[in-house]
């Protein structure tokens, strides 16, 4: 009662306030902006783990390609010094350099303009169009295959195996430039199996064989056949490789397809991509000739930005591009046996190639020219050359590749010396 009597005495409900809608509002005002930033703090982290896990799954890609490639170049069987036996262990390297560098890009369509000159802009997009050529002998398991006719898968421990990038095409308009300034990196995988049993009939095209089977092979008239070691020293019996008339005094000289027909080559485009938004894949060669001059502070070595081309060398030696245009070792390709490097869209490579006797056969040339009797023991004797008449000390890769998500560059870079221990 007393508690009562105080309660009214001093004005006091005995009942409790209820909220107003007022402070309803407020409070909800307040739980909205809560429930907001935890949204929001929940949508970074997401974000934060997806780029992270694209990140993770790029690096490992781009790992696992790279490591691929370096276990290619210590397998190589023919190591790269001029003029192999044409009865010799066969087999052969052969390096194609496009007009296309890190100085100057390969050119873009109207269809990617915008994109191509933001990566060129901002110095992502880089020598993308080279590709290499190679037999190899594998240091582990042997190499698989698709099965032969009887349904028993195929292996081998050497494979003629080539490196190579091609544009992607845009998914909307057929026969459209592609729409995107990054390429897929492909590794095709042919076994050298010339006893291999598969069913060749009369009629057969290479690239539908090659599709069917995963066997080096050459087109001979309508029929197909297996390639073995000593055949594959022999330029018209690699892969992509076609006889196209003669040029200086080389009868059936065997070329390089252009870059053009490589990149729309039909044969097994999807099953082969060892990697996806490649902005560069730049082979260089050792040459020790190659002036290396100081600009700045900066040592500038062919091919980087701003070489001057001129003055006085501060030193000698560095990788460079094949037919870069220098009067070294590897500058200038020796033009009077191979087509001339053209430019795009129907380009020719720069190529280096291990080249082989067979071509002073009159298989390939009819006219001896020998001035001591022993024809073709000295240079001034031979009747073909070398796109470049030089042994190759070692070579350089980069790979650089683009993560859309986290739009992130990696680079990696591979060396392989070829100058015996």
């Amino acid at each position: 009662m007393r508690q009562l009597y105080f309660r009214r005495a001093h004005g006091l409900s005995a009942s409790r306030h209820a909220l107003t809608l007022i402070e309803m509002l407020v409070a909800l005002a307040v739980t909205l902006i809560i429930m907001a930033a935890v949204s929001t703090m929940f949508g970074n982290v997401s974000n934060s783990i997806v780029g992270a896990r694209a990140s993770i799954e790029t690096n490992q890609r781009h790992r696992a390609a790279t490591d691929r490639l370096r276990a290619d170049l210590a397998g190589l069987i023919c190591m790269p010094f001029l003029w192999q036996r044409g009865d010799g262990t066969g087999g052969y390297l052969e390096i194609l350099e496009g007009p296309g560098s890190d100085a100057n890009p390969p050119p873009s369509s109207p269809a990617t303009a915008d994109i191509y000159k933001d990566f060129v802009e901002r110095r992502l997009l880089g020598d993308v169009d080279d590709a290499i050529f190679m037999t190899v002998r594998s240091t582990g398991a042997p190499f698989v295959g698709k099965p032969d006719k009887n349904g028993v898968v195929m292996t081998s421990p050497i494979a003629e195996v080539i490196w190579y990038t091609r544009t992607l095409p845009n998914p909307a308009v057929a026969g459209q430039a592609p729409t995107v300034p990054w390429r897929n990196l492909y590794r095709r995988l042919l076994l050298v199996m010339p006893d291999a049993d598969v069913r060749v009939v009369a009629g057969t095209n290479i690239d539908d064989f090659q599709t069917k089977y995963d066997l080096s092979a050459r087109q001979v008239g309508s029929t197909v056949v297996l390639n073995s070691l000593s055949d594959l020293a022999r330029r018209e019996c690699r892969f992509q490789h076609a006889v196209s008339g003669q040029i200086s005094g080389v009868k059936n000289w065997p070329a390089i397809k252009t870059l053009a027909e490589l990149d729309t080559t039909k044969t097994r485009s999807d099953e082969d991509i060892i990697l996806t938004h490649v902005l560069g894949f730049d082979l260089k060669v050792w040459d020790p000739a190659a002036p290396v001059y100081v600009t700045s502070g900066l040592a500038l070595a062919p091919g980087d930005l701003g070489y001057p081309k001129s003055g006085t060398a501060a030193a000698y030696g560095a990788y460079v591009d094949l037919h870069y245009g220098g009067a070294s070792y590897f500058g200038t390709q020796n033009s009077t046996s191979v087509p001339p490097p053209t430019s795009y869209p129907n380009a020719y490579p720069a190529t280096y190639d291990t080249w082989n006797s067979v071509y002073e056969s009159t298989t390939y040339n009819s006219v001896a020219v020998s001035t001591d009797g022993l024809d073709s023991d000295d240079p001034g004797e031979r009747k073909s050359a070398a796109p470049f008449p030089y042994a190759l000390r070692g070579v350089q890769i980069k790979v650089r590749t683009y993560e859309p998500d986290s739009r992130q560059v990696r680079e990696s870079t591979t060396h392989q010396s070829f100058v015996p221990d």
